[in-house]
């Protein structure tokens, strides 16, 4: 009884295993598909999380290094989990692009042309022990590195009356001057008047915070670029308090 129990169920049995069988290789098959999906798609996943660090903030003009203007730095705040930062600096027009790499948050653009303005922005890298970037952050905003006229540049000429007509060479890239007068270049320095321009480089100039110049009184100026950015008007610090490009007086 129980050989013809075990015959009878036997194909029953074999059947079931069968179905078993069929179910199996299909879960394996939709599995082999599914692994050939996934593989990929984790495979991608750390490339697309490589730009995900946090962008550089407070990317900005620190100082010049050269009285000249030739010589300028640049520096932004430090972002978590990052040991290294690419900085890129092109013109204004976003044209002659150079890359740096720093492990510093700073870096110092050597070599600028005292004519024209510049253009830096930062980002963020995760270098492992072989060199290879295995993470990145966005590009951050943009510093502006905006040097004033060459002081070589700028002419001071009398024309009638104790009036004096101020020239100087274009900055490219700028968006106007200011021009600031004072009688002490270690002391106060006073706004005088504005361009509105980059070849808007001449202004005339008839009086001292609302006089007239005085004779035999030394008058010093200074000229400062600056560019419209963000609704308002940018510039970078002179290289010193005592700065000035040249001084006129009357006699």
């Amino acid at each position: 009884m129980k050989a013809m129990r075990s015959e009878k169920n036997g194909p029953k049995q074999g059947k079931r295993k069968s179905c078993r069988g069929i179910s199996l290789s299909f879960l394996r098959l939709c599995a082999f598909f599914l692994t050939c999906v996934m593989i990929p798609a984790l495979m991608v996943m750390p490339a697309e999380a490589a730009t995900r660090l946090s962008t550089p903030s407070n990317c900005r003009f620190v100082k010049w290094q050269s009285k000249t203007m030739t010589y300028a730095e640049v520096g932004w705040n430090s972002v978590s989990k990052a040991n290294a930062y690419q900085a890129v600096i092109s013109w204004a027009d976003n044209t002659n692009k150079k890359y740096f790499n720093t492990s510093d948050t700073s870096i110092t653009f050597t070599g600028l042309a005292v004519n024209r303005v510049y253009k830096v922005r930062v980002k963020a890298l995760k270098v492992n022990s072989e060199g290879t970037i295995t993470l990145t952050s966005p590009w951050s905003s943009a510093a502006y590195i905006i040097p004033a006229p060459p002081a070589k540049s700028v002419a001071a000429e009398s024309i009638e009356n104790h009036t004096v007509r101020l020239q100087w060479y274009g900055v490219s890239g700028s968006n106007g001057y200011d021009v600031y007068l004072t009688t002490n270049p270690r002391g106060n320095w006073h706004y005088s008047l504005s361009t509105s321009s980059a070849k808007s480089t001449t202004v005339i100039l008839k009086k001292y915070r609302s006089s007239k110049f005085k004779t035999y009184q030394n008058y010093y100026y200074r000229i400062i670029s600056k560019r419209w950015v963000n609704s308002r008007y940018i510039n970078s610090p002179i290289p010193s308090p005592s700065y000035y490009a040249g001084y006129f007086y009357f006699y």
